[in-house]
């Protein structure tokens, strides 16, 4: 079963909590969630308990804020999951001589056997936090279960509700939270071994007595529960129990204080490229966001990565192809994205190029070929990020060498704001329109022109071939311009269109002219689809801003 999951996870965002560093982080969170969130898709925001602090109330800023996330992510109420902390209840003298009660009987025997009313009144401590619930998620929250399951996107999501028989002082160690009510609510669901199922709970593992962690580790074992995501330490955590099958993900607060400056977490699980793992940032209260390398041995640079019989992981490689303008970064490269020192990277080696001699577009055409050959080798069952901001038939060309048999390969784009993006969540489509004229039945050339980017006029073309003499297959957008086609979802929509129009005409010509205003990611997929044992010799041509004529001739190939 293939999955495909990505997640944010939050936790103790303590928002009555206010003082300038708090406020700042949380400012800040929705700047690195939109560069997170552009990167690549995220189908689920977690938080993990603490939304407000000390029982204070929930005020319109704090419903707007998660409001504000959600529409920040492109989620709807449906892909959001929270459950209470021991901040989000009431602490009454009867709830705390309850708590005591069950604290001096130290046997979870007792607790199976508390009766209803008693439980009702425990549960009445969260009154607050279950309208919030109810606002947030525009349902009720299942209060007579306790604990519950939801079910969206073939994804199970099992609520613990670790709180209701907490809040006394120095209980961290000695926490029960019912197994009983948590079996009998696995018990009614069919959770299926190949499915992602996902714990979310406020309180970390170790604050569990050791009885109720002992029934935990055999329920979780039992319903295939993958991941148990946690917060309330304040302190960044993760581990694996191979015996059970189970990691478990803490994640810092989000507020900001001598304590912990706060942080967040990205899960990751992508079964078919073995991209699966989860990263860990820590906000530093000097005023940016960083990888968190206090996690400990298992994530030393902030990333953990998952590799096990469910998820498998493959490896990684950083390919980067960009002649224009200055050389990438590759450090700092590294650190946005997913990617870290250990990660080979492969870099063409020159850049800040300019290209006006057919000797210096075939010099960078063998170079690009050298390039290629000497990393091609080692692409197998690996993921393979590309990175492109080169010259269009150079990245063309890059394609081709590539082929379209690899279904590990990533391609990036830089956005209006210099950041280098994959995938989004508010995606729209953009239909690419296709018109065929065959202007000369006896012409074995056919002039293609790809228009995505901006308009390509037909003068420009004639200097090389008579558009009225040779066949025109064209491809355009509506109106073209730069960024608008930006996505992996919208490139690969394209290239689709594309490459099913070109294979209807291919074998009825000797020759492909190709003139292109695309973006780099379509570029290399235009490139890909060009296949070595179906198509004709290809004719690729440069576009040149300011100077006559725009279009030169580049080189050909196959």
């Amino acid at each position: 079963m293939i999955m495909k999951y990505r997640w944010v996870h939050l936790s103790d965002i303590h928002f009555a909590y206010k003082d300038y560093f708090s406020n700042r982080i949380r400012d800040q969170l929705f700047k690195k969630l939109q560069q997170i969130s552009r990167q690549d898709k995220v189908n689920f925001l977690f938080i993990t308990g603490d939304l407000t602090d000390k029982n204070a109330d929930y005020t319109e800023e704090l419903y707007k804020f998660i409001n504000d996330l959600l529409d920040l992510l492109g989620l709807d109420e449906h892909h959001f999951f929270i459950v209470p902390g021991n901040h989000d209840l009431e602490r009454t003298q009867q709830r705390e001589l309850i708590i005591k009660g069950i604290r001096e009987k130290n046997n979870d025997e007792f607790i199976f056997n508390l009766d209803r009313d008693t439980i009702e009144t425990l549960i009445s401590s969260q009154k607050k936090y279950f309208d919030l619930n109810k606002k947030l998620k525009k349902e009720d929250y299942p209060i007579q279960k306790i604990h519950f399951i939801k079910k969206v996107d073939e994804v199970n999501i099992i609520h613990l509700n670790t709180s209701w028989l907490c809040g006394i002082d120095d209980e961290e160690g000695s926490l029960f939270i019912g197994v009983n009510e948590l079996y009998n609510v696995l018990k009614e669901e069919n959770i299926s071994p190949e499915s992602l199922n996902i714990a979310i709970g406020h309180h970390s593992f170790e604050c569990f007595h050791k009885k109720e962690q002992e029934q935990l580790s055999s329920l979780f074992k039992d319903f295939n529960i993958d991941f148990y995501l946690s917060g309330h330490v304040h302190q960044p955590s993760i581990r694996y129990d191979c015996h059970i099958g189970t990691h478990f993900c803490s994640c810092r607060q989000m507020r900001s204080d001598s304590y912990d400056s706060g942080g967040l977490v990205i899960g990751n699980i992508d079964t078919e490229k073995g991209n699966n793992y989860i990263k860990f940032f820590v906000w530093k209260q000097k005023g940016y966001w960083a990888p968190d390398t206090d996690v400990g041995l298992q994530a030393p640079e902030g990333v953990y990565k998952i590799n096990t019989h469910k998820f498998p992981s493959k490896e990684s490689i950083v390919v980067i192809h960009k002649t224009m303008n200055t050389p990438i970064d590759q450090k700092k490269l590294l650190d946005d994205m997913d990617f870290f020192d250990n990660v080979p990277v492969y870099q063409y080696p020159f850049s800040n190029i300019e290209i006006n001699t057919n000797e210096e577009w075939l010099k960078h055409k063998e170079n690009t070929k050298s390039f290629v050959n000497n990393i091609i080798s080692r692409l197998a069952n690996k993921m393979v990020h590309i990175f492109p901001l080169s010259q269009i038939p150079l990245l063309i060309y890059l394609g081709y060498l590539l082929q379209d048999d690899n279904n590990n390969i990533r391609i990036y784009q830089l956005d209006e704001d210099g950041e280098w993006v994959l995938d989004s969540n508010d995606v729209n489509l953009i239909p690419l329109k296709s018109t065929f004229i065959k202007n000369n039945p006896e012409s074995k050339k056919l002039v293609v022109v790809i228009e995505v980017s901006s308009k390509i006029n037909d003068c420009d073309i004639d200097i090389y071939l008579n558009t009225r003499e040779n066949s025109i297959l064209q491809f355009t957008i509506d109106e073209p311009e730069r960024f608008k086609v930006l996505y992996a979802t919208q490139v690969k929509e394209i290239k689709k269109k594309f490459r099913r129009e070109m294979e209807k005409y291919i074998n009825y010509y000797d020759e492909i002219h190709l003139f292109c205003a695309v973006p780099a990611a379509l570029a290399v997929e235009i490139g890909r689809c060009i296949l070595k044992s179906m198509w004709p010799k290809v004719f690729l041509y440069n576009y040149r801003r300011n100077k006559t004529p725009r279009y030169e001739f580049a080189f050909d190939i196959n």
